[in-house]
C-alpha cells in the first residue's frame, strides 16, 4: 500500500516542538514561533532538537533560539550546484534609500511571510481560498535602483538564505531540460526554506507568444510550467526586471507584491553619496553631497561605482582620497557623460 503522509498541521508542529524542547530543557516559549516558521514534521523536529542539544553539551551553552536556528539551518541544507549561489551580503532596512511607500510595501511583504501561519492556517485563508504558503514579489525599475539590495534586506529580516539563480545555467536549448532544472531549484529551496532571487527575470518569465513554430510551443510550455510551480511553491521568491511589461500577465496575477523602484530624486541621491562613502575616508564634512546630487542624475548603482572609481584614483596617486576624486569618479561613471564622449 502507498500511503501519502499529509503536511503536518500548525497545531501538531507546535506540540512536537513543545514536547522535544521540554525534554532538553529548551525554550518552550519559542515553540509556537518555530512551528509557524518551519513546516517540518515531528521526526525532523526531534532530530533538530537532538542535534541542538548535542551541540549545546559540547559547547557548554544552553539550548536557546540561536542554537536551534543553527541546527535547523544545518538540516535544511541547500544543494543547487551550479544553478545558484548564496548572496552573502546581509543588507539592513536602514541602508535602503527609497520612498516611504516602497519601504512600507517591503515591510508588508516581510510581515506576510512572518505571519503567514496566522493568516493562512489559524485564520483559515489557506483552506478557504485554496492558496499556498508561498510569497512572491516582482521588483521592477531601472538598473541600480536597489532591487537586489531590497531582496537582500527582506532575506535578512526573515533570517533566510538568499540564493541568486543563475539563469544561464537553468535555461537549456534541449526540450524539457529547463523544466527539470527549475523543478530541482524549487524543490531544494522549499526543503531548505531558502529565498530565491531571479535577476533579469523577463528572460525566463517572459510573455507567451502566438504559436508560429515548434519553438514557440516549447517556449510556452516552459512558461506554463513556471506558472504552475510558482503557484505551488511554498517558499519566498523575488523576481527583478528592468522591463515589467515583458513579464507574462498570468504570472503577474500570481505575484503577491509588485513593487516599482523609482529613480532617486536629488535629496535621495545626496543621501546615497553620503551613505556609500566609507567613514574611513574622513571626507564626510568636506564634501558637498548636495552639489554632487544636483550635478549628476545617477541611480545608486552608478553612485557606488563612482565612489569606487574615486578610491582607485586616490590609490593610483598614492595618497588619501580627496573631494575632487569623487567629482572625477562621478564624471567617469555618469551615463550622460559617457554618451557625450561617444558622440564626440
Amino acid at each position: 500500500l502507498l500511503v501519502t503522509m499529509p503536511r503536518t498541521e500548525l497545531a501538531d508542529r507546535e506540540r512536537a516542538w513543545q514536547h522535544e524542547l521540554e525534554a532538553v530543557k529548551g525554550p518552550v516559549g519559542e515553540a509556537a514561533d518555530l512551528a509557524a516558521r518551519y513546516v517540518i514534521g515531528a521526526g525532523a523536529i526531534s532530530d533538530v532538537v537532538a542535534e541542538a542539544a548535542r551541540f549545546a553539551a559540547v559547547a557548554h551553552v544552553t539550548v536557546d533560539r540561536d542554537v536551534l536556528e543553527a541546527a535547523v539551518s544545518r538540516r535544511l541544507s541547500l544543494r543547487l550546484g551550479t544553478y545558484g549561489s548564496v548572496v552573502t551580503r546581509k543588507a539592513r532596512m536602514a541602508e535602503l534609500v527609497l520612498p516611504d511607500d516602497v519601504i512600507d510595501t517591503l515591510r508588508d511583504m516581510i510581515a506576510m511571510v512572518r505571519e503567514r501561519a496566522q493568516i493562512l492556517e489559524r485564520w483559515g485563508y489557506q483552506r478557504h481560498l485554496g492558496i499556498s504558503r508561498g510569497v512572491a514579489g516582482l521588483y521592477s525599475g531601472e538598473p541600480g535602483t536597489g532591487k537586489t539590495m531590497a531582496a537582500s534586506v527582506v532575506a535578512s529580516e526573515l533570517g533566510l538564505e538568499l540564493v541568486r539563480i543563475d539563469l544561464s545555467a537553468v535555461v537549456s536549448k534541449y526540450v524539457g531540460e529547463t523544466e527539470k532544472n527549475l523543478a530541482k531549484i524549487f524543490d531544494e529551496a522549499q526543503d531548505a526554506h531558502a529565498m530565491l532571487l531571479f535577476d533579469e527575470a523577463d528572460s525566463l518569465f517572459g510573455k507567451r507568444t502566438e504559436l508560429k513554430s515548434a519553438q514557440d510551443r516549447f517556449a510556452n510550455l516552459e512558461v506554463n510550467y513556471i506558472l504552475q510551480r510558482m503557484e505551488t511553491f511554498d517558499g519566498v521568491s523575488v523576481l527583478t526586471t528592468n522591463a515589467e511589461s515583458a513579464i507574462d500577465p498570468a504570472l503577474q496575477r500570481r505575484l503577491n507584491f509588485r513593487i516599482r523602484f523609482p529613480e532617486p530624486e536629488v535629496d535621495e541621491r545626496a543621501k546615497l553619496w553620503r551613505q556609500l562613502l566609507p567613514p574611513a575616508t574622513g571626507l564626510h564634512d568636506r564634501v558637498d553631497f548636495r552639489a554632487l546630487a544636483e550635478r549628476f542624475d545617477m541611480t545608486g548603482g552608478y553612485i557606488k561605482n563612482a565612489v569606487v572609481r574615486a578610491a582607485v584614483i586616490a590609490a593610483r596617486a598614492g595618497r588619501a582620497m580627496i573631494a575632487e576624486d569623487l567629482w572625477i569618479g562621478a564624471h567617469h561613471e555618469y551615463p550622460g557623460q559617457a554618451l557625450c564622449l561617444v558622440g564626440v
